[in-house]
């Protein structure tokens, strides 16, 4: 059984860390890295949180996943945040802050996962999978992916990848 955090994520460059190792002297790899499959994403963490050298699924704003590792901690990161490691400090500035979600325990979703399709809405998706479009059926699947979907339940988007409780 996997663990769903939702997290609020910023983000700190290669630039700025200057070489310096990670907490955990563990060096991971960029987000366009790991998201080209070369290596686990590094992440800064509050470790009362997610445990440090933890491996897991981090599933991002746009519905795409990539594999990390908790190999960092800072000042900032307290709570359900997540600082994830990228190139430069524009691109860093650029994605402000966004809201993503940690699948941990076994590092991978271990239910089953839906790919949103042109015309699809929530309760349509409920329909597919539990045979009841009701508000209370499509709600399982939004409070499961709010991270991915965001504060609008109506705004799914085309491609996102969706947790089906």
């Amino acid at each position: 059984m996997s663990t769903q955090l939702n997290l609020q994520a910023t983000f700190y460059s290669r630039e700025e860390t200057q070489g310096n190792p990670p907490a955990t002297g563990i060096f991971g790899s960029t987000l366009s890295e790991a998201l080209s499959g070369r290596g686990l994403l590094q992440c800064a963490v509050d470790p009362n949180v997610i445990a440090l050298k933890t491996n897991f699924t981090l599933i991002l704003w746009d519905g795409r996943q990539v594999q990390a590792s908790a190999l960092d901690t800072g000042t900032a990161i307290i709570g359900n945040k997540i600082d994830i490691f990228v190139d430069t400090i524009n691109e860093a500035i650029n994605l402000g802050v966004k809201s993503v979600m940690a699948v941990l325990n076994g590092g991978s979703v271990d239910s089953r996962t839906y790919t949103v399709q042109p015309g699809d809405s929530l309760s349509a998706i409920a329909q597919k999978f539990y045979g009841d479009g009701s508000e209370q059926s499509w709600r399982k699947i939004y409070d499961a992916n709010q991270a991915v979907i965001g504060p609008d339940p109506n705004q799914i988007q085309v491609g996102m990848v969706l947790i089906i409780p």
